[in-house]
């Protein structure tokens, strides 16, 4: 019989040298894979989070999905749409400015409750 994990154990660079090919020949689909499970993860923050700014409204600029609680947590869309009710849509300058400005932090904290 077959095994396997001892094939793999006695076999390294074999598989590895299959892989990096792999990676090679099979780049742009992956690539384009990628791209289109981006989009749809930020079509559907736009849809369940928002996609305007909570503070000043706007939808053209770039938007962040901040924290509420200011913890640190991952950067992940998926970790966001699992926790979307920890997350609020923010411009990235009101970002900037409720970070470098610790007097607006209050103000933030008072509009998202």
């Amino acid at each position: 019989m077959f095994d396997r994990k001892k094939w793999l154990a006695e076999n390294p660079e074999r598989i590895k040298a299959y892989r990096q090919k792999y990676r090679e020949t099979h780049r742009k689909e992956r690539n384009q894979l990628g791209k289109q499970i981006h989009r749809k993860l930020i079509e559907k923050l736009k849809k369940e989070i928002g996609s305007n700014c909570i503070v000043c409204g706007s939808e053209k600029r770039t938007i962040y999905y901040h924290e509420k609680k200011f913890a640190k947590h991952s950067y992940s869309k998926a970790y966001i749409l699992s926790h979307k009710n920890d997350f609020v849509p923010i411009c990235f300058r009101c970002h900037r400015t409720i970070h470098h400005f610790k007097q607006y932090q209050r103000k933030f904290e008072k509009l998202i409750r």
